[in-house]
């Protein structure tokens, strides 16, 4: 800007808490620095987008110094639903650097131990908690957004829950149930009288209408 280049998006890179990187104070999330620079972005016009951010699983190779939560699988899990929230209504999209990596991915020699302890995976075929945190905040996202846009189908707000498999709300008003598959990009319908959901679209697909709406 001070160059006098229009831009479109700002994309930040969220600081990480590897062994040797600045400190900041923690979680920086939750700093009004923070957010003050997301809110400037946001009320001038721009787009905002995280496009790298992690946080680790496992101690190797992090500092635990400072650290908001555990480096465990359960620990990464509350910090991304945590940072989501916490980034809602403020960032348009955010990015999880190297998502797909495990311990020991790329064989002796390969990744440093702190790249390899954020991923977002325990192994080749497992997830770890985080995934479905990350899905449950989006899903989240989408409730809220169908609570308003049809409240004869889904009337009053109503609290989220599990069960045999699935991440959803229940309406007894009109005896809706709306949710997603855990594990899945997978939108459904239940409407309490048929032994099957209905699913009506992808998870992916109404967080883009939920997130151009406000939610």
């Amino acid at each position: 800007r001070d160059a006098g280049v229009d831009f479109q998006v700002a994309s930040l890179s969220y600081p990480y808490i590897h062994a040797g990187m600045p400190r900041v104070p923690q979680p920086y999330f939750a700093q009004t620095e923070f957010l003050s620079a997301l809110d400037h972005i946001r009320l001038s016009g721009k787009r905002v987008h995280v496009t790298e951010f992690g946080y680790p699983a496992a101690p190797e190779g992090n500092d635990a110094a400072g650290a908001p939560y555990p480096f465990t699988a359960d620990g990464q899990a509350e910090f991304l639903s945590t940072y989501a929230q916490a980034l809602r209504g403020r960032v348009e999209r955010v990015n999880y650097w190297s998502p797909d990596v495990f311990s020991g991915v790329n064989g002796p020699g390969g990744l440093p131990p702190s790249v390899d302890a954020s991923g977002l995976f325990s192994s080749a075929s497992v997830a770890r908690p985080a995934v479905y945190r990350i899905s449950r905040v989006a899903a989240d996202r989408c409730f809220d957004w169908a609570e308003k846009k049809f409240p004869e189908i889904f009337p009053q707000a109503a609290a989220s829950a599990t069960g045999l498999g699935y991440y959803y709300r229940h309406y007894p008003a009109t005896g809706t149930y709306v949710g997603i598959r855990e594990g899945t990009d997978a939108i459904v319908l239940h409407n309490d009288r048929e032994w099957k959901f209905a699913e009506v679209g992808r998870l992916s697909e109404f967080l883009r209408i939920a997130a151009s709406e406000g939610y």
